[in-house]
C-alpha cells in the first residue's frame, strides 16, 4: 500500500532517509517521552490518564440546565444581550459595523418599560458602535462593571450555546482575572476551569474559531515558534509580526527565545487571544514551507505576517463578496489543515475562488444556511486549488510564454489579484535590489513615495549587502496599497532595464518612479479612449472609478505583455519623461 502512494487516504511516498532528509522538517514533539526524562515512562503515563479521568468527572459546569431563572425570562435575554458578541469585538483584525438596532428591537419588547430600559440601551450603544479591538472594548465593558457579576454568572447554566458560553467567559476572564473564583452548581470553579472544559468541547465538536479563541485566553504556547523563526533567519529573510506601520509591527532579525517571541506576538496583536493563537499557526506552517519549499520565498526579504492574515482575508472576501465580519469568520472557523493550504495558495500564487463552486455554487447547497453553505464552498475552492499544479509565474518578469497569455485571455480581476498578493507578500523580481542599486551609479537618486534613494549609497554599501535591500525595501514600504506598490516595482524593473541596457545612458537628476506610473496610466486611458475599451466606462470618461493611487482599475488588471500591457505603457511614459520622441525608436507590439 505504501508503494502505491495512497495509505487511507492519506498521499504518502516511500524511499531513502538520506533523499528525504534535505527537505524534510524536523522538530520536537513536547508529549512524547524523552530518554533523558528520569520519571517513569509508565508512571507518567498514568498519572496523565488519572489527571484526565478526575477531570472529565467534574467537566460538567458548563451543562444546560432547564431550571427556573431567579429573574424573568426577558431580563436574561437583555442581560446576555450586554455581552454578546464579546468575542468577536476582540479580534483585532476586523471591523464591524454597529447592530445598536438589534439590541434596542431586544430591549423595547415592553413599552411600560422603556425608561428603565433606557440605560441598558445606551450601554449595548457604546458596546458595539466603536471600533472591534480588544483596548476598545476593555473600554465599553467597563461601562458594565457595576452590574452584578453573579447576574452574568447565573447565564451560564441557561445558554446551550458554545457562541454564548464564550462570550459570558470572555468577559468574565477580561473584567474579573482568569483566576477568578465562585461557586457555580455547587462547586468553587475558576473561570480558567470553565474555559478548558469549553476548549475541550470545541475540539471535539470541532469549533475552530472557539478553540483558537480559549486557547488564546488559557495562554497556550507552542515552543516550536523559535524554531520557526530561527528558519526563516537562517533562509536570509526577516519577520514582521502584527500590522504596520510600526511600533504596532515588530520587525525580528535575531534568534529569540519563544517566551519572547510569544510576548512579542501578544504586544503586537493588541493582546488578541484569537490572533494569538493564528499567528503561531503561521509561523509554525512557513517554517515547514521555508524548509520544505524554499522557492515560495523567492524575492522577499521581509515575511510580514499580519499582511499575510488580511491578504487572507482579502482573498475569501473576494470569494464570497461577505462583509468583512462574516470573512473574519470563515477564516476562523478553518481548520489548522485549511489554514495551511491556504497560506500555501497565497504564497504559491495559484489561483483561488474562480471555480464553479464560488461563481455557480450547486442546487445542494441550497438548502443550507449562509454559514454552512460558505464554508462548504471555502472547502471546496481550497481542495481545489491545493490539487492543481503551479500554473502561473510568480514573477512576471520571468517573460511568460505566448501560450501562458492566451490562457489568461478573459480572466478579469486575475493580474491585479496578482500584483496585490506581490505586494501584501514584498514580492520583488530576481536580482532587483542589485539592479536599482547598479541604476544609482547613473543617476542622481530614485524617488519613491517621497523618499529618495540617493547615488551616494552605492559609495556606502554593495550591491548584494543586505542593508542595501532593506533600503529600497523602507522606501517601497511607504507605498499604503499593495497593488500600487507592485506597479512601483514593474516601473522600478522597466526603468533599470533601459539604464542597464545602454553604457552611455546617465541622468543627472532623481527620477520620479510614481511620475512614470502615473504618465503610464494617462496614455493608457488615452489609448483606451481612442478605442473605446473597457476603461471608457470609469476613468477614460472623467469617472474615476475611485481605485488605489488614482490609478485606473482597468491598468491594474492589464497583464504585463502585450500592445496594452504594462510594460509597454511604463516604456512609452519613461520616454516622455526623458524627452525622447517615441516615433524614433521602435514600435512595440
Amino acid at each position: 500500500k505504501i508503494k502505491a502512494g495512497y495509505t487511507n487516504g492519506v498521499r504518502v511516498q516511500m524511499g531513502k532517509l538520506e533523499d528525504f532528509i534535505n527537505t524534510s522538517c524536523v522538530t520536537s514533539l513536547d508529549f512524547v517521552f524523552r530518554e533523558d526524562d528520569d520519571e517513569d515512562p509508565e508512571d507518567k503515563l498514568m498519572e496523565l490518564l488519572q489527571s484526565s479521568s478526575d477531570f472529565n468527572q467534574m467537566s460538567n459546569f458548563l451543562s444546560y440546565q432547564n431550571i427556573d431563572y431567579r429573574y424573568q425570562k426577558r431580563y436574561r435575554i437583555k442581560k446576555l444581550a450586554q455581552i454578546r458578541g464579546a468575542v468577536k469585538r476582540s479580534y483585532s483584525y476586523s471591523h464591524h459595523a454597529s447592530d445598536s438596532t438589534i439590541a434596542q428591537n431586544i430591549l423595547n419588547s415592553n413599552p411600560a418599560d422603556d425608561q428603565d430600559d433606557q440605560t441598558d440601551t445606551n450601554v449595548l450603544n457604546h458596546i458595539r458602535a466603536d471600533e472591534h479591538t480588544l483596548s476598545t472594548s476593555n473600554r465599553r465593558d467597563n461601562l458594565l462593571r457595576d452590574k452584578e457579576v453573579h447576574d452574568i454568572i447565573a447565564l451560564l447554566p441557561h445558554t446551550s450555546s458554545i457562541q454564548d458560553q464564550a462570550d459570558i467567559l470572555h468577559y468574565l476572564c477580561m473584567n474579573k482575572g482568569i483566576d477568578f473564583e465562585f461557586e457555580h452548581n455547587g462547586h468553587h470553579v475558576t473561570v480558567r476551569d470553565l474555559i478548558q472544559e469549553l476548549y475541550n468541547r470545541a475540539c471535539n465538536q470541532r469549533v475552530w474559531w472557539c478553540v483558537r479563541h480559549c486557547a488564546g485566553m488559557l495562554g497556550m504556547q507552542n515552543k516550536s515558534i523559535a524554531q520557526s523563526l530561527i528558519a526563516i533567519l537562517a533562509q536570509q529573510k526577516q519577520l514582521t509580526i502584527g500590522l504596520p506601520p510600526a511600533p504596532r509591527e515588530h520587525v525580528l532579525t535575531s534568534p529569540i527565545t519563544f517566551e519572547q517571541l510569544y510576548n512579542t506576538i501578544v504586544a503586537a496583536t493588541g493582546n488578541d487571544p484569537t490572533m494569538v493563537m493564528l499567528t503561531q499557526e503561521i509561523l509554525v506552517f512557513l517554517h515547514i514551507f521555508i524548509s520544505t519549499e524554499p522557492q515560495l520565498f523567492a524575492g522577499m526579504i521581509r515575511i510580514r505576517v499580519g499582511l499575510i492574515i488580511q491578504v487572507m482575508l482579502g482573498e475569501l472576501k473576494r470569494t464570497l463578496q461577505s462583509s468583512d465580519e462574516d470573512t473574519t469568520d470563515h477564516l476562523l472557523n478553518l481548520s489548522p489543515y485549511e489554514i495551511k493550504c491556504l497560506l500555501h495558495i497565497i504564497l504559491s500564487g495559484k489561483e483561488f475562488g474562480i471555480t464553479e463552486h464560488s461563481t455557480k455554487p450547486p442546487p445542494e447547497l441550497a438548502d443550507l444556511s449562509k454559514q454552512e453553505r460558505d464554508m462548504r464552498i471555502i472547502r471546496n475552492e481550497i481542495k481545489e486549488a491545493s490539487t492543481k499544479k503551479l500554473s502561473v509565474h510568480l514573477n512576471w518578469g520571468d517573460h511568460p510564454s505566448e501560450d501562458d497569455d492566451d490562457d489568461d485571455v478573459g480572466k478579469h480581476g486575475q493580474w491585479i489579484r496578482r500584483r496585490r498578493l506581490d505586494g501584501a507578500l514584498n514580492r520583488v523580481p530576481v536580482r532587483f535590489y542589485g539592479q536599482v542599486w547598479q541604476t544609482l551609479e547613473k543617476c542622481k537618486g530614485i524617488k519613491i513615495a517621497d523618499y529618495i534613494l540617493y547615488n551616494s549609497l552605492t559609495q556606502e554599501m554593495t550591491q548584494e549587502e543586505i542593508k542595501f535591500a532593506l533600503r529600497v525595501e523602507e522606501a517601497l514600504n511607504r507605498v499604503p496599497f499593495t497593488e500600487y506598490r507592485q506597479l512601483i516595482v514593474e516601473a522600478c524593473v522597466i526603468f533599470t532595464s533601459i539604464a542597464l541596457g545602454d553604457n552611455r545612458f546617465h541622468l543627472d537628476e532623481i527620477i520620479s518612479i510614481e511620475d512614470i506610473v502615473s504618465t503610464a496610466n494617462g496614455i493608457f486611458l488615452q489609448d483606451q479612449l481612442a478605442s473605446g475599451g473597457d476603461a471608457t466606462k470609469c476613468c477614460a470618461s472623467g469617472n474615476p472609478c475611485g481605485s488605489a493611487a488614482g490609478i485606473c482599475l482597468h491598468f491594474y488588471d492589464s497583464a504585463p505583455s502585450g500592445r496594452f500591457g504594462t510594460i509597454n505603457y511604463f516604456l512609452r511614459a519613461l520616454l516622455r519623461l526623458l524627452h525622447v520622441d517615441e516615433t524614433s525608436v521602435c514600435s512595440i507590439s
